[in-house]
C-alpha cells in the first residue's frame, strides 16, 4: 500500500464556506461584534435558530461563531440538555432521529474532529481500499460479502467470508478503542455533560449505551460511509476506489453501530445475525471505551486554537446578521412570546438598531 498523507483539513472543514474578502469596516465590526454578543447567550441563538427554522446554513454559521470563541461545549450542551427534557417520557426516542443538537455537533465534528477520525482510521479504511478493488469484478470485496445474495461466485466459502468481516470489524473497534486520548478533548467533555445529564433528567436508561450510540452514529459510521467528506479516501471520481470498498465500509458500520446500540441484528437482515459473536465478544470493551470516553477529569481542557479562521467567522457573523435583518419582524415577535416585558423590549430595541 502506497504511502497516505493527511489532507488539509481546514480546507476539508470549511470548504463550503463562500468567503469574500473584503475589508470590514468599523462600524461593520461594532455591528456584528454586537450581534455576536447576543447570540453567545445561548437562549437568544436558539430563539433565532427557531425563527430560522433551524436551516443548515444558519447551524453552520452559529456553530462556527460558538467554535471561534471558545463556546462550543456550551451551546452544545444546551441543546443536548432541551432535547434530553423533550424526550424524557420517551426514552427509547433519544438521539434516534435529527435534532438541533445532533445537526450542531455535526457541523461541530466536521470543524475541529477530522484529525482525529484521520489518525484513527485511515491506515485500515485505505486497507479496505486496497483490498476491496483489487482483482476484477466483484472477487476483492466478495472475500468479505456476507450476504448471499451479493455473492456471484462459490470460489470462497461463506465461513471464510465471515472470518473476513470479523476480522477486519475487530481491526477497526481496536483501532477506535485505542484512540481515546486523540479524541479532542472538548468533545469528551460535551460526553461528560451528556452524561451527568442523562442520569438527571432521564435515570431508566443507561449513558453508555447513548453515547456510544451516539458516539458511533454521529462520528466514526459518517466517517466509513462518507471517507472522502472525512478526508480517508480521495473523491470518488478518483477512480481509486468505489462501490466495492462503500460496501465494505458500510458492513463494517453496520456491525459497529449494533455494538454500540447494545442491541442484536435485526430479521430486517437476517445475514447479519451470523457476525452475533462480534458483539457479544466485544460488548465489556465497548463500555470500557465508553466510560473512558466520558471520563475527562484528568483532562486539561482549552479551546483549541485558530480552528475557526477569522474570515471564516467574520463570514458566519455576515451571514447570521444578514439572516436576523431579513427576519427582524418574526424575532421580536418571538422575542415577545420568550421574555418579560421590560427585558424583551430592551432586546427588541438592540436588534432593531442593529439591523
Amino acid at each position: 500500500m502506497k504511502d497516505i498523507k493527511p489532507p488539509d483539513f481546514q480546507h476539508l472543514a470549511f470548504a463550503d464556506f463562500k468567503v469574500k474578502k473584503v475589508k470590514l469596516t468599523q462600524n461593520q465590526k461594532f455591528i456584528l461584534g454586537s450581534l455576536e454578543k447576543l447570540l453567545l447567550k445561548e437562549k437568544f441563538a436558539d430563539l433565532v435558530l427557531k425563527v430560522l427554522q433551524y436551516d443548515d446554513a444558519s447551524m453552520k454559521n452559529v456553530m462556527a461563531m460558538y467554535e471561534s470563541n471558545g463556546q462550543s461545549v456550551s451551546i452544545l450542551t444546551y441543546y443536548c440538555r432541551k432535547h434530553l427534557e423533550q424526550h424524557a417520557s420517551e426514552p427509547a426516542t433519544v438521539f434516534r432521529v435529527d435534532s438541533p443538537c445532533t445537526q450542531l455537533f455535526r457541523k461541530y465534528f466536521i470543524f475541529v474532529g477530522l484529525p482525529y477520525i484521520w489518525k484513527t482510521l485511515a491506515k485500515v479504511v485505505n486497507e479496505v481500499m486496497v483490498e476491496s478493488e483489487r482483482g476484477r469484478g466483484d472477487s476483492g470485496v466478495e472475500e468479505f460479502e456476507v450476504d448471499p445474495n451479493r455473492v456471484s461466485t462459490e470460489d470462497v466459502d461463506e465461513g471464510i467470508r465471515k472470518f473476513n468481516l470479523l476480522l477486519l470489524c475487530q481491526k477497526i473497534f481496536v483501532a477506535i478503542k485505542k484512540s481515546v486520548a486523540d479524541v479532542p478533548p472538548e468533545i469528551r467533555e460535551f460526553f461528560k455533560n451528556m452524561k451527568e445529564d442523562l442520569v438527571e433528567l432521564i435515570p431508566s436508561v443507561d449513558p453508555a449505551v447513548v453515547i456510544g450510540s451516539f458516539f458511533f452514529l454521529r462520528v466514526i459510521c459518517p466517517a466509513l460511509v462518507q471517507p472522502n467528506k472525512y478526508g480517508l479516501l480521495p473523491p470518488p471520481d478518483s477512480g481509486e476506489w468505489g462501490p466495492k470498498t462503500l460496501r465494505l465500509l458500510i458492513l463494517v458500520s453496520k456491525v459497529l453501530q449494533t455494538l454500540s446500540n447494545k442491541v442484536e441484528f435485526g430479521a430486517k437482515e437476517d445475514f447479519m445475525v451470523k457476525l452475533t459473536e462480534f458483539v457479544e465478544t466485544n460488548k465489556t470493551a465497548m463500555v470500557q471505551f465508553v466510560e473512558e470516553l466520558m471520563n475527562c477529569e484528568a483532562i486539561n481542557i482549552q479551546p483549541m486554537e485558530d480552528s475557526v479562521p477569522t474570515a471564516i467567522r467574520n463570514q458566519a457573523l455576515k451571514m447570521l446578521h444578514k439572516s436576523v435583518s431579513k427576519n427582524v419582524d418574526a424575532i421580536c415577535e418571538e422575542i415577545t412570546k420568550q421574555y418579560d416585558e421590560d427585558a424583551g423590549k430592551k432586546l427588541k430595541d438592540r436588534i432593531v438598531l442593529l439591523t
